[in-house]
């Protein structure tokens, strides 16, 4: 329906300032910025803007983000997509070929260059892409960085037009505009010759603009959740297959920080149960990879943690993944489906497994904790922690002369752990060549931490023991913290004494 004012005003009316941010629904401040940035056009008469009511229809016909596209020049387009098309091919991974449909050309030319961004970023390992605008010396321009086994890496400083083009343009693809969502989480689906590009975008509103990060994933597959790909030792996973097959019943946990391969864990673990004798549920936020054999829920309006895991318990489920454990109900419901027959998978954001149960319990009100105490211990707990490590470059890595500081820092947590260093052990460290690209690590693997709360465990939870003696206990009972798991991955020479170091002390 067209707006009531424009019956009042003639084509080329002159409209005072007051007038055009009234027409085009915005405040003052921001119709000033966007005279600023050339979005909209006006003229002076005597010391006050006019504006065409023409000039007006044709911003709002064109829209903010068609608008903001085209002020780009098509020169500096052209040139970013040569970039990172050449970046692909000293990686020897070519940039496939990017088709248009006919339509606005500033429009695919920034389309390209976002999956060019995404490609590169997929070819150097990277988990995420982040983009954002940054001043330095009183210039503005928008930074493009990859993360790539944990650490990020400057790639880019664009013009601040071409950023803000290249966020809108996210946000077109997206389905949503600034003015409706300053905040947004949305899947952004991406595609070239090469094959499907996945990610999860995150856009928040800052000083200088928005800050987009991307989760990346390519033609997500199945085959990556195996228990032999995430860098296990052999008795860990026969000990996770154990656990399967003696008792399909109660709670296998993951722990650790946001990131640390939670549920890639998890999504292993149920690759291995899940099939047609057994009904598989999870509901996650969001829904990471599609799985055989299990229903995936994710969270959306209407749909929570909570009334996913009501809803599981009334269709007669084996097994149900909740994908994150945070609040108290979700906690309390989760535990009653373990103490009823169900096998419940869960992650929570603590730093180890001996701390988790402990963790869980001080959710609860004072007067419920008893009861919840009771009811962890009566449930057949199993905990896993985990983190990432990055792994020595195989082709540069070198024996190396490890400080005495290190060392000692090394055996004394080694000790304390529950693993005993070989006196001839030998360790290397990262150099660095054109394989690795001068960092001296790639790829990432992990180190873990595995719990069973045994009849010893639970009289000791049930009893308040302090954390000290209950690891005590534990690592008579075989535990091995993850500061001796890593430092045997360092031994084995799959890691760095210092990257273990860096890991585990955060």
């Amino acid at each position: 329906m067209e707006n009531d004012r424009t019956s009042t005003l003639a084509t080329d009316d002159l409209l005072t300032l007051d007038d055009a941010a009234e027409y085009l629904s915005v405040s003052k401040p921001t119709l000033y910025r966007m005279l600023d940035r050339g979005d909209v056009k006006a003229s002076k008469v005597g010391r006050q803007w006019r504006f065409r009511q023409s000039d007006l229809d044709s911003y709002l016909a064109r829209g903010p983000v068609a608008f903001t596209l085209s002020t780009v020049p098509m020169e500096v387009l052209d040139g970013e997509l040569a970039f990172f098309e050449e970046e692909l091919r000293k990686l020897g991974a070519l940039a496939p070929a990017l088709h248009g449909n006919g339509g606005d050309p500033w429009e695919e030319k920034v389309t390209h260059l976002i999956i060019r961004m995404a490609r590169l970023a997929i070819s150097l390992g990277s988990s995420d892409l982040h983009l954002e605008p940054f001043k330095e010396d009183s210039k503005v321009f928008g930074l493009l960085r990859y993360r790539v086994d944990g650490q990020l890496h400057e790639i880019r400083r664009l013009p601040i037009r071409l950023y803000e083009a290249l966020v809108l343009r996210c946000r077109q693809l997206a389905g949503t505009e600034p003015i409706d969502r300053p905040f947004l989480d949305a899947r952004l689906d991406l595609a070239d010759d090469a094959g499907d590009i996945e990610t999860r975008i995150s856009i928040m509103p800052s000083l200088y603009g928005d800050v987009l990060t991307a989760r990346l994933r390519v033609d997500a597959s199945i085959d990556e959740f195996q228990l032999d790909r995430l860098g296990l030792f052999s008795e860990d996973i026969e000990r996770v297959r154990r656990w399967l097959t003696t008792q399909r019943e109660g709670m296998i946990l993951t722990c650790g920080p946001s990131g640390c391969g939670k549920t890639t864990l998890i999504y292993s673990i149920l690759r291995e149960i899940a099939g047609p004798l057994v009904k598989t549920v999870s509901i996650e936020d969001p829904v990471e990879s599609h799985l055989p054999w299990v229903t995936q829920l994710e969270c959306r309006p209407g749909v929570s943690f909570e009334s996913a895991i009501r809803a599981f318990l009334r269709h007669d489920v084996d097994v149900i993944l909740v994908g994150e454990m945070r609040t108290l109900e979700t906690m309390d419901l989760a535990i009653h489906a373990a103490n009823t027959g169900h096998l419940v998978f869960g992650s929570v954001h603590v730093d180890s497994t001996l701390r988790t149960i402990e963790r869980i319990v001080d959710v609860f009100p004072v007067e419920q904790q008893e009861q919840i105490r009771i009811m962890l211990a009566k449930v057949s707990s199993r905990l896993i922690a985990m983190r990432l490590v990055r792994t020595l470059c195989p082709h540069c890595k070198t024996p190396a002369s490890v400080p005495t500081e290190i060392m000692g820092q090394a055996w004394q947590l080694a000790n304390a752990g529950g693993y005993a260093i070989p006196e001839d052990a030998t360790f290397y460290q990262a150099v660095g060549c054109d394989k690795c690209r001068g960092i001296g690590y790639h790829g990432r693997t992990g180190i873990y931490e595995f719990l069973e709360l045994t009849p010893k465990l639970r009289e000791g939870f049930l009893r308040r023991k302090p954390f000290e003696e209950m690891q005590e206990l534990a690592i008579k009972e075989g535990f091995r913290t993850l500061a001796a798991n890593g430092i045997r991955k360092a031994v084995e020479g799959d890691t760095s004494i210092d990257e273990v170091l860096r890991v585990v002390s955060r």
